[in-house]
């Protein structure tokens, strides 16, 4: 154990301070929620909830429980890839299995998923970005955010208003595999996106420590 810190099972209301941090600004899908803790005070969060019914129904040649690690935030004085690596490993073998984990890395926000290289996750390479994104002065917003504040039809909002419209960034996806070997084996062999090694000129490249993840390790 790393000295002095413990991880323990908490509520979906005690993340909410440490993710107001998070450049999302609100804890994701709810499933489990974990702390990293220090003396009693909560240094970091680890989230998770069920992953899109796509990934559910068509990530593998059957459905499976799909679980995405959707938050994960380190204050930025324990920012060291042995504490990031330390929380997740001990944080994984909390969750029931056999289960697939799923998670990504926002190259928009300049990560590339180092902290779940370092946990020895698998890479699984880019998603495809079908969301859209509308330039509002100098602020990258998502259409989810326009729906969620009453405009029904962001498109024709945006061309009314001489808002630009562009796709949302591409992120890195990241499996890891809980169960027996018999049952990981299931998932490697299943899985239907090919797991390749990450990209050395992007593995070289410094990630952002801007914001969310990284500056203080998050995703």
């Amino acid at each position: 154990m790393i000295s002095g810190l413990r991880v323990a099972q908490i509520k979906r209301h005690q993340t909410t301070n440490l993710l107001s941090l998070h450049y999302l600004k609100k804890p994701g899908n709810w499933g489990a929620s974990f702390g990293l803790m220090r003396d009693e005070v909560m240094i970091g969060v680890c989230t998770f909830g069920q992953a899109s019914r796509a990934l559910q129904l068509h990530a593998f040649t059957e459905p499976v429980a799909v679980l995405e690690l959707n938050r994960f935030y380190l204050k930025p004085e324990y920012n060291h890839a042995n504490v990031g690596s330390w929380f997740i490993a001990r944080v994984l073998r909390l969750l029931p299995r056999p289960v697939a984990i799923v998670s990504f890395a926002d190259t928009g926000q300049g990560h590339n998923g180092g902290l779940y290289r370092a946990a020895n996750f698998l890479y699984t390479g880019l998603t495809v970005s079908r969301s859209r994104m509308y330039l509002i002065g100098t602020e990258l917003v998502h259409e989810r955010a326009l729906y969620n504040n009453g405009i029904t039809n962001p498109s024709k909002w945006a061309k009314d208003n001489g808002v630009h419209m562009t796709t949302g960034p591409v992120k890195h996806r990241y499996y890891y595999f809980l169960g027996s070997h018999k049952e990981r084996r299931w998932f490697r062999d299943n899985l239907k996106t090919a797991i390749i090694d990450f990209p050395k000129e992007t593995e070289n490249a410094k990630e952002s420590t801007d914001c969310t993840a990284r500056k203080a390790s998050e995703a």
